[in-house]
């Protein structure tokens, strides 16, 4: 079928990472996710196989920092949402 999205578990880490940082740069203020964060959350998101689950921490996390009026996305930060998400 053409222009089929692949399924979820279809993705290498590489392009996960790759469509993660893509979504950054749309969605936030450079800075605000540091490499090391997309690292993180790529890998879990690999780990899990599904991107999804990374583009949820990412949507989550951002809207916490919103909330807490904080200005960057840590690794600690990132690592408390995606234990959030998976109880």
């Amino acid at each position: 079928m053409a222009g089929a999205v692949p399924a979820a578990n279809q993705y290498t880490y590489h392009e996960m990472r790759q469509i993660l940082a893509h979504r950054v740069q749309l969605a936030f203020k450079p800075e605000v996710v540091p490499e090391e964060t997309i690292d993180l959350i790529a890998g879990i998101a690999y780990q899990r196989q599904d991107l999804r689950h990374g583009l949820d921490i990412l949507y989550r996390t951002g809207c916490d920092i919103d909330q807490k009026r904080l200005t960057r996305i840590t690794p600690k930060l990132m690592q408390c949402m995606s234990s959030r998400g998976s109880e």
